[in-house]
């Protein structure tokens, strides 16, 4: 047993008094905030005090004197495990894992060090020795890289981790110098290293405090942050329904003033009794029956920019059937449309193509006196929307399909809506007349 004085005595039962209370404390608050560092700081604090009892020799005088071989191995084991713990307690306090992962692997390395010669110790005391002694050396410049690793990020409670470790060094330092007479041998150079321990410990304990208090202000800031996106989010989603319902409400007016239109021509018909005239009336009212069928499908869908192509065609061949065509007449109409989505600035010129081309099969084709059959397919294929409509009619005559010069209205606006929409439409005859559209989904220009 090392001899120690009076006055020594007191000192070191002081310090090992405070380093209890210390370690009780941070045991009660790792329980309470389930931080493993808390743990590991209880561990670290008991395996020195620990190490120091056997290193004054009351380990094998008051707490195993009956293991004399583990005297022999107690002290360089409980150096080896104090390492150990260190290790882990710098790795978990600064978070090493999240902000330097290859630096936390060459950590795990001199732990997995540790236990290796831990475990050779059993047959050769000296390598752990030796490797108790080189491990410090190993680990001191990954306590520098992993505190200045730390301070990039802001990391506030890395300066007590800073501060805590410098106490400890400064004690072992002037410790040696006073071996080696640079410094002379007092009270306070012979108990710098015990010294050196309690202001670490306290410097600990101050910087799990206050790491604490950071991870606090982080979750609340990130609360916060969170609150405030959800608000952001609620409005952005209370202003989107609420241009949704003024959109709806827009084509619903737009549909209706359509409508208004419509009925005013119907009015303007009972005056009129040139048969021509009365026609390009009805022809008119078809074509903004055709418009008003958009806005009301839109007003009706769930969507306020699209409408479904299958549902919108069927409708509009149906109405320009049922106004155009008697009910014996309609037997053979055949429809095989897609479904596909449609935005209102491709939906209004296409339903009036398709308007102009079914009102001239109903006309030419189906009430021609003889049984006629119309065929309409629409698909959605390769980023385009490609129609055909073939009727069994007599087609029109001396048109190639090329020639621009067109005596009818109708057929010229198809030409027109189809080149304003960047598409193709090509013409053909056999046993009745055949146009096929090709309408690209993105428009390269107006």
């Amino acid at each position: 047993m090392t001899h120690v004085n009076s006055d020594s005595l007191t000192l070191i039962a002081f310090i090992a008094g405070v380093l209890l209370a210390l370690t009780a404390y941070n045991l009660l608050l790792f329980f309470s905030v389930k931080d493993i560092s808390y743990l590991f700081y209880v561990i670290r604090v008991l395996a020195f005090l620990l190490f120091w009892v056997c290193l004054y020799g009351f380990g094998f005088e008051w707490v195993w004197p009956e293991f004399p071989l583990w005297n022999k191995f107690s002290l360089w084991a409980i150096l080896g495990g104090y390492g150990m713990i260190t290790i882990s307690f710098s790795n978990s306090y600064l978070e090493i894992a999240n902000i330097k992962p290859k630096l936390y692997f060459y950590t795990k390395l001199i732990l997995g060090g540790f236990l290796a010669f831990g475990l050779m110790s059993t047959f050769s005391l000296s390598v752990f020795i030796y490797y108790n002694l080189i491990a410090p050396i190993l680990f001191f410049p990954l306590f520098i890289l992993s505190t200045q690793a730390s301070k990039k990020t802001g990391f506030e409670p890395v300066k007590y981790y800073s501060f805590a470790f410098a106490a400890f060094f400064a004690g072992v330092f002037i410790s040696l110098l006073s071996r080696f007479y640079v410094l002379p041998i007092n009270f306070f150079t012979q108990h710098a290293v015990l010294l050196g321990v309690l202001l670490e410990a306290l410097l600990f304990s101050l910087g799990l405090a206050n790491r604490i208090s950071v991870f606090k202000k982080q979750a609340e800031e990130r609360q916060r942050k969170l609150e405030v996106k959800e608000v952001e989010n609620r409005i952005v989603s209370d202003n989107l329904e609420e241009k949704e319902l003024l959109l709806k409400e827009i084509h619903h007016r737009v549909k209706n003033n359509l409508q208004l239109i419509y009925s005013l021509l119907n009015l303007q018909k009972q005056h009129i009794e040139e048969p021509a005239s009365l026609q390009a009336i009805e022809n008119s009212q078809l074509r903004i029956k055709s418009m008003s069928l958009v806005h009301q499908k839109l007003y009706e869908s769930d969507e306020v920019k699209e409408i479904d192509l299958s549902i919108y065609l069927h409708d509009l061949i149906d109405n320009i059937v049922d106004t155009v065509l008697e009910k014996e007449e309609r037997q053979n109409i055949q429809m095989e449309i897609g479904r596909a989505p449609i935005s209102i600035d491709m939906a209004v010129p296409l339903g009036l193509m398709i308007t102009e081309l079914i009102h001239n099969a109903c006309k030419y084709a189906l009430k021609s006196g003889t049984p006629g059959h119309l065929r309409v397919e629409a698909r959605f294929h390769d980023d385009s929307y490609v129609i055909m409509i073939c009727d069994s009619g007599k087609g029109i005559q001396g048109f190639d399909g090329q020639n621009p010069n067109f005596k009818s209205m109708g057929l010229q606006l198809v030409y027109d809506l189809v080149r304003q929409l960047k598409g193709d439409i090509s013409y053909s005859y056999s046993s009745g007349a055949c146009f096929n559209i090709n309408i690209p989904a993105k428009r390269h220009g107006g």
